[in-house]
């Protein structure tokens, strides 16, 4: 006869203590504002004529490092959202984000590139609500597509990763019709730049090799992103979605066709949250312990964002003698 009893999660003072402060919202805010400063530029801006002329000021184009780190961190934040059904943790989520941001922090010396993570995690937020019952989301995708073309060449990309939501989906209630007229009116929308309809051939020329120069770190960052996200469809190809996999395939190949190809990590992150952290962890025995944990990472993140926060005059002077060369 199998045993079918699962381990009892006792609630011990820290986390009594942390339920009446609401630990999870200062935990997730902390660890928010790490996030912050690891977004913080590290390397000089690249040159302006890396991406076409647009309707953008400056302030977006070439943000100053503080904005710049603002931008990517609401696009994180929308990723999180995106994924959090599938980590169903924090402490998953955080190890999830954390990496992604030390990642994207190589990518963002490009022009626009900032607005691009931003808009890609929103991208994701909404395409993720869309095949998980919350579908009104996309209606604003038009608005981030145009702001996208304004600011950097990835929409092009980013526009493929949202038609591949198209793929069936089994199990989920995927508006097929809807999403195919919202991915029209994104792509419309993306030509309402000083360009037309040209923005689409200027950026497929901006996205290939040449057209901005790259650190080693920066290919190294992209290109490993890409080798993860091709292991995620080998081992976990058939428990994929099809647009999970087909844009983990395509992240795949923008990290090594391209110098932008580091900013699709967030990418990868989908693909981590939906198998490897799909529900973290699944043995009941363990699961208990696991929380638990959690309520002393609140706990955790909150002393090293006060120290950090201690710092931050000393973060930002290196990140803007970065950001000026």
């Amino acid at each position: 006869m199998t045993d079918t009893r699962t381990a009892v999660h006792h609630v011990d003072a820290v986390e009594r203590l942390g339920r009446r402060l609401k630990m999870e919202y200062v935990g997730m805010a902390s660890g928010f504002f790490v996030i912050f400063l690891l977004l913080l530029p590290a390397h000089p801006a690249a040159a302006r004529s890396a991406w076409a002329a647009s309707w953008l000021s400056d302030a977006w184009l070439f943000p100053s490092p503080v904005w710049g780190a603002i931008l990517a961190t609401a696009g994180l934040f929308a990723l999180f959202i995106g994924i959090k059904k599938k980590t169903e943790d924090h402490l998953s989520a955080s190890f999830l984000l954390m990496a992604t941001a030390l990642t994207l922090r190589l990518g963002q010396g490009a022009p626009g590139a900032a607005v691009s993570v931003l808009c890609l995690g929103a991208l994701l937020y909404a395409m993720e609500g869309a095949v998980e019952s919350r579908r009104n989301r996309i209606f604003a995708l038009p608005l981030v597509f145009w702001l996208w073309a304004q600011a950097h060449p990835a929409f092009l990309p980013g526009l493929v990763m949202l038609f591949a939501y198209l793929l069936p989906a089994p199990g989920r209630e995927v508006n097929r019709p809807r999403i195919a007229v919202v991915g029209a009116l994104c792509a419309l929308a993306a030509c309402i730049h000083p360009l037309k309809a040209g923005v689409y051939p200027a950026a497929a020329q901006a996205m290939a090799w040449g057209a901005v120069s790259v650190s080693h770190g920066q290919y190294l960052a992209a290109v490993s992103a890409g080798v993860i996200a091709l292991l995620l469809v080998a081992v976990f190809g058939r428990t994929l979605l099809a647009a999970h996999r087909a844009n983990l395939v395509l992240t795949a190949i923008l990290s090594v066709v391209t110098p932008y190809g580091v900013l699709f990590a967030p990418i990868v992150t989908v693909g981590l949250a939906a198998t490897l952290f799909r529900k973290s962890i699944r043995f009941d025995d363990l699961r208990p312990t696991f929380k638990r944990v959690e309520w002393y990472y609140f706990w955790l993140i909150l002393l090293v964002a006060v120290v950090c926060l201690t710092q931050l005059p000393h973060w930002t002077y290196l990140a803007a003698r970065a950001h000026h060369g």
